[in-house]
């Protein structure tokens, strides 16, 4: 079997002059001890929206950063292989939500993000495909205490659990599916990853093209 070489990044909370000076350097030390970057994937995330700032630099800022020093070292044009990068969204940033907007704000983000980056503009010079996942509740420490974390713990009831009746997905059937989807997932695809299940997402162009012209007579 073909060695694929794979880049997992997680980001921490800070600055976002830190963060790209912390990113750039944990990419020169990745090519240091593995050569080529075949697959990146950018995962990390927090999901307290008491901390406005920190939530935009990671989910979204830090993703930005990680995408994009990556498709520097991965682009054919700069003497690279292409490759893929794989971008984690969320269910919660296809559709508005009243519980986690804040949270599901930076997701939309992540998306537009990396369906951008997958236009041929970037693809045919790169070669480096983006591909979006968008997870379901998974059950990982960041839901610990969510509801409390959350813009709207302070409209809800105190005995509402919202997480008592919400069909969930353990960390082992995410990443079990993260890699079904990988094995034939094309550039600029989104792919829902819910509930231990796996469908592809297809977003309407509700305005398009990007940028329209006037018409001279």
């Amino acid at each position: 079997m073909e060695k694929i070489n794979t880049v997992f990044l997680l980001n921490r909370g800070e600055t976002t002059k830190a963060k790209s000076e912390t990113i750039k350097a944990a990419y020169k030390r990745a090519k240091e001890l593995i050569g080529t970057f075949d697959v990146v994937v950018n995962g990390s995330g927090v999901a307290n929206e008491g901390n406005i700032d920190q939530l935009v630099q990671i989910n979204l800022g830090g993703l930005m950063h990680s995408s994009l020093t990556a498709m520097d070292y991965m682009s054919k044009a700069n003497g690279g292989q292409g490759g893929y990068i794989i971008n984690i969204g969320s269910i919660t940033g296809l559709n508005p939500t009243d519980f986690c907007g804040l949270y599901g704000a930076t997701k939309s983000g992540v998306i537009n993000f990396t369906n951008t980056m997958a236009k041929p503009l970037y693809f045919d010079k790169t070669g480096v495909s983006f591909v979006t996942i968008c997870p379901g509740v998974t059950l990982t420490t960041m839901l610990k205490d969510v509801v409390t974390k959350c813009l709207s713990a302070k409209y809800l009831s105190k005995d509402n659990n919202l997480f008592d009746s919400v069909i969930d997905q353990t960390p082992a059937e995410f990443a079990e599916n993260l890699v079904k989807v990988l094995e034939s997932a094309a550039n600029g695809t989104i792919w829902v990853l819910d509930g231990g299940k796996i469908h592809e997402a297809h977003l309407p162009e509700i305005w398009g093209p990007a940028l329209r012209y006037k018409t001279r007579n």
